[in-house]
């Protein structure tokens, strides 16, 4: 791998790249004027007029950095809390009643280390109904998280997870019940 060598300017068109800032202009000032959970439709309203599938009785934080808008799914009652990374090349399903907690970071990309071109590969992210990912954790790109899961405060996720339960640590390991 020679980083130095590495060509990150076709990974994205000139249109995503400007739909993406434009994103963020919108998010931060709006951000600004209504922080934390105040006026969570407006922002639930800025990530769908972008894309996003959100539904009306989600919530998002201002503080959240959302790559991405288009590629992001919530559903009744998900919650991304304040200062977490969403960062969704690949898209992102948060399923109904789930909360990713404050500094989480969602992650659908990396890169392909073998190729000495260094290309970004992607896959999406899924977590189930019930769940929370807690504080400073981090969930990796092809991770499905299964419905009534705990990912603990700075845990890390990197493969699916097969059933349900506790889990903690780097990697993530489940806690016998």
């Amino acid at each position: 791998m020679r980083l130095g060598e590495t060509d990150y300017a076709e990974a994205y068109s000139l249109r995503n790249k400007a739909f993406r800032q434009l994103f963020q202009m919108v998010w931060q000032l709006f951000g600004l004027v209504f922080p934390g959970r105040i006026f969570h439709k407006g922002k639930l309203c800025i990530i769908n007029a972008f894309g996003g599938r959100c539904h009306p009785e989600s919530v998002v934080y201002a503080t959240a950095k959302i790559f991405d808008p288009s590629n992001l799914v919530l559903n009744k009652h998900a919650t991304i809390g304040p200062h977490t990374i969403i960062y969704n090349v690949d898209v992102i399903t948060i399923d109904e009643g789930s909360i990713v907690s404050q500094y989480a970071h969602i992650n659908t990309a990396s890169h392909d280390y073998k190729d000495k071109s260094f290309p970004l590969v992607h896959k999406s992210v899924s977590i189930g109904k019930n769940c929370w990912i807690a504080a400073d954790a981090f969930v990796g790109m092809g991770v499905h998280i299964p419905d009534d899961t705990v990912v603990g405060a700075r845990s890390s996720v990197f493969k699916p997870l097969k059933q349900s339960g506790v889990y903690v640590g780097n990697p993530a390991k489940k806690l016998p019940c």
